[in-house]
């Protein structure tokens, strides 16, 4: 999983610029270093700006770097004042942020990879089981092999069906 790695922390502001997150899914991406500790900081300073008066938020917002250690902490108190949601509701919303940053930034050869890599690390999740190489091919799949598609175009072809569906349920409008 070294070119995942390569990838954490995301850039904060493609993460807020993609989709709407609880605090919940900020303090599950800070966790598995998705984001950093100034991500959390940058996050509730938008919730201030927004007219919020919670003290964990106004502290968090306040943040140095020497109290860094804090924002994991007050991000998950934060976390836990929202109604609970499912795990892989949250892990779902990751799986799209960092798909679509892979789709983003780097070549097929290089895409493929990470990809792989992600697959792994959001625990071989079934909605990208039709675009990893390495999985066996579904039926409908065989049957576009059949019809002479190239393997290689219709995984590209699958990431970006996922990547569409994604965005409709993540994307920020």
């Amino acid at each position: 999983m070294i070119e995942l790695e390569a990838m954490k922390p995301l850039p904060t502001e493609y993460v807020f610029s993609k989709v709407n997150l609880s605090w919940q899914e900020v303090a599950w991406g800070f966790e598995m270093g998705w984001l950093d500790w100034t991500s959390l900081v940058q996050f509730a300073q938008k919730h201030l700006k927004k007219g919020t008066s919670d003290v964990a938020v106004a502290t968090l917002a306040t943040l140095r770097k020497d109290q860094s250690r804090e924002a994991g902490k007050l991000a998950r108190t934060l976390a836990q004042a929202e109604e609970l949601l499912p795990e892989d509701v949250i892990r779902s919303k990751w799986q799209y942020l960092v798909l679509e940053k892979i789709s983003e930034d780097w070549s097929w050869e290089n895409q493929k990879i990470r990809i792989e890599e992600a697959f792994a690390e959001f625990n071989y999740p079934s909605d990208m089981k039709s675009f990893i190489g390495f999985m066996p091919a579904s039926p409908e799949t065989k049957k576009e092999w059949e019809k002479g598609a190239n393997p290689e175009k219709l995984l590209q072809k699958r990431v970006r069906e996922y990547l569409e569906s994604a965005r409709k349920r993540f994307h920020k409008p």
